[in-house]
């Protein structure tokens, strides 16, 4: 039968067990001060969070210690130790703090714990973790009580449902041990918090003068594993040319390809890439120009990919406006993104309220127009689309994405997951959603085919089962919660329709669990669907991690970063977390936004100087995360109170 409880020691050498001594008499504060203060510090790390509680063993102390040895049943109680520092507090001030703090605790030693745990709001929770200093080794005349002490304390500490127990006493050198529940965590862990203790204290005792936030518990070896190792993306793409460039290569190499279909309509490459330019022209006349912003606002339709690639063409960047949204959101787009020029279907204008220009995309005069490619407008550096996304903030913002961003993160997925001719990519997330981007312009660049579904069919099972039965839809992507929708929907025999042509499915936008993962390869059986788990935000450019999902598995990771894609994972002073430690996911590399139109202030914010890549900048997500032990990442929620529902952000 498996231990309730194990234990790992850790014993230190006679030169660090010096300098702790040496640091006690410097700064007047005890050997037991310097590791419950170093333990604290720890707990910092792991929770992120600079003021934090544990509890402490006491033994009556006030007591005479032999008189103790003789005593039938020694007192032990448990109270608070509560460490909090601010970001300018020094070493040896948080030893100071916490030296007083123990004296001034002296006279509740003998104030139980759950007398203690009823004042606190907390209640159970208030101590989760337990620290014991076991100094009764020093005079050899005190055997028999330091035996019985430990007896005791030993004992006392075996009851306790505390997850994890360190231990610490010094005869020659000073040893730590650490008592854990198996079932929580492994041998490897409590070592390398028992290493990262160590740290501390070497820390600790070569500056007491230094602030307690430039402490690091990542050593110089998983320092290089977090910011070079699992950071490895440096890839090649075709970074100098626009989605417009690469457009048109394909257009040359398959012109009579289906480029689109949409119900019973369809368009070559050739003829796609023909009524793009004919709008471009038009554009172009009334003065669009490179990094100008031009609404759009039409539902799903080949009207839509027109609108998309004529806007491109013309040097344009699109702003893709629902015509479902709300007429004051609409509004708010128009007037905040400065939009002077509008493309929209004539029977949905109404609901702009618009007083800049308007274009028909349905204009028959538009046909009339040169079909031959326009001159290059636009650069990789210039705009390629700027999505309002909500937040934070309270009013939606817009972010700007370039066209470098765009083709390294499709450049990325071809490498990955590549398309063929034969491939088709179902389009059915609504264009003022990000995903929409690959499924935009995926297939455009490597000659396959895409299926716009009917709009608002996003929402209807039988619709979109319908589309990949009848299109031969071999690609598509779900929000998790629509996915488990899907599922239970083919399960059902009756609505069964032939989904075989599928070959991967992508899934974003919410954490992904086991039970969907599981469900989806029992739903799929024999067929060999890959499922792909993405994560990513607006803010840099879809997506920037991917995990391919197996069945079986203990939990589904966000996965590793993608090409030219570089994940920090952060404590509240932007030191890197190391492996296995919570932290916030910050991101690094080609696929970052330009930033939030016409709000620097916000941007600034967000999009900060990388500590870790002079020069450079790293946006911070508000997401908290931790390194798994293989480079893959585990999404564990948000920071702030934002949530997520199908796809859209939302603060509570």
């Amino acid at each position: 039968m498996e231990e309730q409880v194990k234990e790992v020691v850790c014993t230190f050498d006679k030169l660090l067990t010096g300098q702790i001594q040496r640091l006690s008499s410097l700064v007047n504060v005890t050997i037991n001060t310097i590791v419950e203060t170093a333990w604290g510090v720890l707990l910092q790390r792991y929770s992120r969070n600079t003021d934090v509680v544990f509890g402490k063993v006491v033994s009556g102390r006030n007591a005479d210690i032999q008189g103790m040895a003789r005593a039938v049943g020694l007192f032990i109680n448990t109270i608070p130790i509560r460490v909090k520092c601010e970001e300018s507090t020094t070493v040896e001030e948080l030893l100071g703090q916490i030296q007083q703090q123990a004296v001034a605790s002296m006279e509740y030693d003998y104030c139980s714990l759950t007398d203690v745990q009823s004042r606190s709001t907390l209640g159970n929770h208030l101590i989760r973790t337990l620290f014991v200093f076991e100094n009764y080794y020093v005079n050899e005349s005190f055997n028999l009580g330091s035996s019985k002490l430990k007896i005791e304390i030993e004992s006392a500490r075996e009851q306790t449902n505390y997850d994890l127990s360190l231990s610490a006493f010094i005869k020659e050198v000073l040893t730590l041990k650490i008592m854990y529940d198996p079932g929580k965590y492994g041998a490897e862990e409590i070592r390398t918090l028992l290493g990262r203790m160590e740290q501390l204290l070497q820390q600790m005792t070569a500056n007491s003068k230094q602030k307690v936030s430039e402490l690091s518990v990542v050593d110089e070896e998983e320092k290089r594993l977090l910011i070079e190792t699992f950071n490895d993306t440096a890839a090649e793409y075709p970074s100098g040319k626009t989605v417009v460039e690469l457009f048109e290569e394909q257009v040359e190499q398959t012109p009579d390809h289906i480029a689109v279909v949409f119900e019973d309509a369809q368009l070559t490459y050739a003829q796609l890439n023909s009524r793009s330019n004919q709008l471009a022209r038009a554009l172009k006349a009334r003065g669009v120009k490179a990094d100008q912003i031009v609404g759009l606002m039409v539902e799903r339709s080949l009207e839509m990919i027109v609108g998309i690639l004529g806007i491109l063409k013309a040097g344009g960047a699109y702003l893709p406006i629902d015509p479902t949204y709300p007429q004051d959101r609409i509004r708010y787009m128009l007037a905040d993104s400065g939009t002077k020029l509008l493309l929209t279907d004539g029977a949905i204008l109404d609901r702009a309220a618009f007083t800049g220009e308007v274009i028909d995309v349905r204009d028959e005069r538009l046909s009339r127009l040169p079909a031959d490619n326009v001159d290059a407008a636009s650069g990789s550096g210039d705009l390629a689309y700027v999505i309002y996304t909500s937040g934070t903030t309270g009013q939606p913002k817009g972010v700007m994405i370039e066209h470098h961003s765009v083709i390294n993160r499709i450049h990325w997925m071809q490498k990955q997951y590549p398309l063929v001719e034969t491939d088709v990519v179902l389009q059915k997330t609504p264009f003022s959603f990000d995903v929409s981007v690959w499924e935009l312009l995926w297939w455009s660049f490597y000659g396959a085919s895409v299926c716009f579904l009917q709009p608002g069919g996003e929402k209807n099972l039988e619709a979109i089962a319908e589309a990949i039965a009848t299109h031969k839809v071999t690609t598509l992507h779900f929000v998790p919660s629509m996915l488990n929708a899907f599922l239970e929907y083919a399960e059902n025999g009756s609505k069964w329709k032939d989904l075989s042509s599928m070959r991967r499915v992508f899934a974003s936008g919410e954490a992904l669990n086991k039970h969907q993962v599981d469900r989806f390869f029992a739903v799929m059986g024999e067929t060999e669907v890959e499922l792909i788990n993405l994560y990513g935000p607006t803010e840099a450019t879809v997506d920037v991690t991917y995990f391919d999902c197996r069945p079986g598995m203990d939990g589904v990771p966000i996965g590793k970063p993608i090409d030219n894609t570089r994940i920090y994972i952060v404590g509240s002073g932007n030191e890197l977390q190391p492996v296995g430690v919570a932290g916030e996911l910050c991101i690094a590399g080609v696929g970052q936004a330009r930033g939030y139109l016409n709000r620097p202030e916000l941007t600034a914010e967000k999009f900060e100087d990388n500590p870790f890549e002079p020069g450079e900048r790293m946006y911070r997500t508000g997401d908290l995360a931790r390194w798994l032990p293989d480079g893959n990442i585990e999404y564990l929620g948000r920071i702030d109170q934002q949530v997520k529902i199908r796809g859209y952000r939302i603060e509570l």
